[in-house]
Parts: C-alpha cells; structure tokens; sequence
C-alpha cells in the first residue's frame, strides 16, 4: 500500500489539531439537541426524527464539495462556513424558542460539515506524512471528546437549572465553533495530486459520474462502504428512538443523561480514540471496523435491559450501555474519519473519496431514521432497539469478511510474521 511522503508540517499540523480539538465544543452542545427538543420544546417523535436526519442528509452534498475543491484554494469556502456559522448558530443560537428555530441552527451546522470534512482530510494529507495520521487525529479527537464530555457534564447540569439555558450554550459552541474554521483558514494551501480542473467541467453532473466511476473502479472501496452501510442503519435506527426513550421511558433529567450519554461516552471516547489510532497505523481499516462494529451491538441490548430494570441496577445497565458504546465508536471515528486516505494513497486526492463515504451516510440517512421511527411507532422502542442489533452484527461480520478479501493488500507496518 502506498504512502504519502510528505513531511509533517508543525504550524499547520497544529491549527489543524485546534480546530478537530475544539469542535467537541459544538459536538457536546449538539448532542443535547434531541433531548432539548422533546424535552424542553415539546417536539412529536416525527419532529425528534427529522432533527436527527439532518446530518446525514446534509452529508450528500459532499460528493460536489469533494471535486469542487479539487485543486482549488479552500480558503475563501472555509471564509464563506465562518460567515454562515455567524449568522446561523452565533446569532439565531440566542433567540432559540421553539422546535422551528432549533431546527436551523442544526441546520447550518450540518450544512457545513459536508464541506468541514474533505478539507480536514486533505489538510491532513497535504501537512501530515501518512504514517502518522492515526496518531495525530487520534489525539485531537481525544481532546474533542474530553471537552464534549466537559459540556455533557456541565451542560446537563446547566440545562436543568437555568431556564432557556440552551440558548446560551449555543451562543457559546458558536463562537468556538468560528475560532476553531478561523483556524483552517490560516493553513496555507498545496494543489493536491489529481485531475486538474477544466472549463468543460459540470459541476452538477460530473461529481456524480465520478463517483459512480470510483466505486466501479474501486471494488473494494465500494465494498468497505457496503460493510459501512449495514453499520450505520444500526447507528441512524437510533438516533430517533434513544432520546425518546431516555425522555419518556426511563423519565431522566437532563443531567443524568447528559452524564450517561454525553459525558460517560465521551470519556471513554478520549481513552479509546488514540488506541484505536495507533491500532489504525498498524492494522487495516477492515479488521478494526469489524470488531468496532461487532462490539456496537452492545449498547441497544444493554439499554433494553435498563428499561426492563428498575432503581440501581436500571441506572447501571444505562451507563453501561454508554460505556461500550463510548469504546466502539472510539474506533468508528478513526476508521470513518481516515479510512479514506489509506484507499487514496499518495496517488490520489483523499478528499474525493472522504465525499463519497460522507455522502454514503446520506443514502442510509434518507432511510434509516425512518425506520426506525416508523418500528418505534408499530411495533415500540424495544423491537427498533433490537433492530439495530442485527444491523450492527451484520456490518461486523460483513467486515471480517471483507479482512480476508481485501485487508492484507492495505497494511501499512509489515507483519513479523
């Protein structure tokens, strides 16, 4: 497998790490974002589903970001997401009232991100040699996840004694939030390998014939995101009903479950995550993903048990079912935020492919949360819980399969063996 020979920049390397580091602020704030929604907003369970959508639908348009960045400078766009974060979560974030107003802050949010992850990518790729790119993003995700786990903490305590007291925890994300792409734009900028730009180019329909060609000429690319797929209906089935359950089921406040789901997890995040990095610089995406994915399968049974418990050991089962989720997705993370530089080598642009596997999250989006709700709504939360189960084993298995067939062409470090 090849790899880049670029030198690691320090300068570059470390505004990068600020600005992976800091956005926990923003994550530890949106993770609240569907709790708030019921429980302080009063939002249907349809409402809460199609709050959670938003981040995967959003993702699609990152097949154009990727080629529209292509050999272009990507500072004016990372100008263009400040501006936006500006006026969407900075200002809006303040006269947050009702679900509609919530709704659009996650909104601008989202709608950035699509843009935010293929230009990290290629900054990574650009500034940092290749054999230290788990270790690097490791850490900085160690630190996000420390301080989402901070906000989790304090925010859940803030929530529940300050009335409207979301609003001003937006206010803050969002400021950090635009230090943090203030930060990017400060990286200078070195024309990636790839095909250069042309007049003929349309922008419209060309990223979506490129992507189409990618996945024909990278079977195993598109079989890594087959594997990804069956995982992340797992994950999306979710996002609707967790919120819903720890709200209505289990009667929660906000603190215990910004302790359990936000802080306990995240915790764990900060441990798991530089492991699982320094595992990626000598492993294969294939072989992590499918333990990760295996081990995912956890947290729905362990909170099924919770709502069959009562007092003490109720409260147990939760935590723990954020516990093993904290350590899994510790691994998710690496492997879904870096995988597709170990595909791209050096001799391909890593931010076309980090396009299409973020805009792959946008075809499960438009479905899964949906049926998820629509399981919750018929059958309960219990079968949709259990649903994801099988998702999650299914994506780990397809995985380990996938290690035999295609993993031992992708190792970096060579075996002793």
């Amino acid at each position: 497998m090849p790899t880049n020979g670029t030198q690691t920049s320090r300068w570059p390397a470390t505004l990068l790490f600020f600005y992976l580091a800091s956005s926990g602020i923003v994550y530890g704030t949106i993770r609240f974002g569907e709790v708030i929604a019921r429980k302080s907003l009063g939002a249907t369970e349809i409402q809460v589903t199609l709050l959670t959508m938003l981040m995967p639908l959003m993702g699609f348009t990152a097949i154009w970001w990727g080629r529209i960045l292509t050999n272009r400078d990507r500072r004016p766009f990372l100008v263009a997401i400040i501006v936006l974060f500006i006026g969407g979560m900075v200002v809006l974030g303040v006269y947050i009232s009702s679900y509609t107003h919530l709704y659009f802050v996650h909104f601008t949010y989202y709608l950035a991100i699509p843009l935010l992850t293929p230009a990290t990518n290629r900054i990574l790729q650009q500034h940092v040699n290749a054999k230290n790119h788990g270790v690097m993003y490791g850490w900085s995700q160690g630190v996000r996840m420390l301080l989402a786990a901070v906000i989790s903490l304090g925010g859940g305590y803030y929530l529940d004694q300050v009335t409207d007291g979301y609003r001003y925890l937006y206010l803050f994300a969002g400021i950090v939030t635009v230090l943090g792409v203030l930060a990017l734009v400060f990286i200078p900028n070195r024309m990636p390998n790839g095909n250069k730009n042309s007049d003929s180019f349309n922008i419209v329909v060309d990223p979506l014939k490129e992507t189409i060609a990618l996945l024909r000429r990278r079977g195993d690319f598109l079989r890594f995101e087959m594997a990804f797929m069956l995982y992340g209906f797992g994950f999306m089935i979710l996002l609707p009903v967790v919120p819903v359950f720890l709200v209505d089921d289990l009667a929660m406040d906000y603190a215990t479950i910004g302790l359990g789901r936000g802080t306990v997890m995240q915790l764990v995040l900060v441990g798991g995550i530089p492991l699982f990095g320094w595992l990626y610089d000598r492993a294969t995406p294939q072989i992590i993903a499918a333990y990760v994915f295996t081990m995912l399968a956890f947290q729905p049974l362990l909170l099924i048990l919770s709502g069959l418990s009562a007092g003490s050991m109720q409260l147990g089962l939760f935590y723990a079912a954020f516990v093993f989720q904290g350590f899994a997705m510790a691994g998710v993370f690496i492997v879904w935020s870096i995988a597709s530089n170990r595909f791209a080598g050096d001799g391909e642009d890593a931010a076309v492919y980090q396009s299409v596997h973020v805009a792959f999250t946008s075809v499960r989006g438009i479905f899964a949360p949906l049926l998820g709700y629509l399981t919750m709504l018929f059958f309960g939360k219990y079968t949709a819980m259990s649903l994801s189960m099988v998702f999650f084993l299914a994506g780990g298995m397809y995985m380990f399969y996938l290690q035999k067939k295609d993993g031992i062409h992708m190792q970096l470090v060579p075996s002793k063996e």
